[in-house]
């Protein structure tokens, strides 16, 4: 399951914490978010695929890229693009790369470069188990035979799960599922929802103790108190869902709202 909290500060400077806690550097996070955004992603994607068949000659190749929808989600995609880097110079490594047959000779100059100047991860085992496990040469250095099939069969049919908690008293927060959420990962006129393959559930945050203290009758904590009953009684994640987005959709009216535009 991949599981993302936002709370109250912008959606992209999560993305940037997060990647910051995976050994990114400062350069890579920005070309990171700044690809994700525009239409660049998709240009990377093809040379990718391209480099990545000059290295991995055989099947199934693994090309770092995910897309729900028809295109790339940057919350999804940066931790894969992340590591492609790595990743190239693994291949390169243990299939057949040396200094006198260096696999990296297919690769375009620019590509080279970045490649030979990019020191290396301490931390590479870390790696998804899906790199490790596309060949066996490279699935030595980390993970073995039995461990790959582990994952396979752990992962074989089965659909991703993506749990988002938010907090409806921020603006940024609304404005994720609002915006970002509700148009990407569950719109109805492009993409069922949770069709089997994705699970999409949304969470409120719980409120904590200081929270309750400054209550009172303010209509951020009723609407957070309602979220927080609907996620714990509405069993069906689909209704669960829509009466959440619903709610954060008309914020501020909570009472009408519920009445009149979100109850079932």
């Amino acid at each position: 399951m991949k599981q993302m909290m936002i709370t109250g500060s912008d959606p992209m400077n999560e993305m940037k914490n997060c990647l910051a806690q995976v050994w990114a550097s400062e350069t890579m996070i920005e070309e990171i978010r700044r690809c994700g955004n525009g239409s660049q992603s998709y240009k990377f994607q093809i040379e990718d695929e391209h480099n990545t068949k000059q290295i991995l000659t055989q099947k199934p190749r693994f090309v770092p890229f995910m897309s729900y929808n028809g295109f790339s989600h940057i919350q999804i995609q940066s931790s894969l693009q992340l590591f492609f880097v790595e990743k190239m110079r693994h291949w390169n490594k243990t299939i057949g790369g040396n200094e006198e047959n260096n696999q990296l000779q297919n690769i375009d100059s620019d590509t080279n470069e970045r490649l030979r100047t990019t020191k290396s991860n301490p931390k590479e085992c870390h790696f998804p188990p899906e790199f490790w496990c596309i060949d066996p040469k490279i699935s030595q250095q980390c993970f073995n035979k039995e461990l790959c099939n582990q994952q396979f069969k752990s992962i074989y049919g089965r659909p991703i799960n993506f749990k988002i908690i938010f907090n409806s008293k921020f603006e940024e927060s609304r404005n994720y599922l609002n915006k970002y959420i509700l148009n990407n990962l569950l719109n109805i006129k492009t993409l069922k929802l949770n069709n089997g393959k994705m699970f999409v559930e949304l969470e409120p945050l719980h409120l904590t103790n200081q929270e309750l203290e400054e209550c009172g009758f303010s209509e951020w904590c009723a609407q957070r108190i309602l979220e927080i009953c609907i996620a714990a009684s509405v069993e069906d994640i689909n209704q669960r869902n829509n009466l959440l987005l619903c709610l954060n959709s008309k914020y501020g009216q909570i009472n009408s709202n519920w009445i009149y535009e979100c109850s079932f």
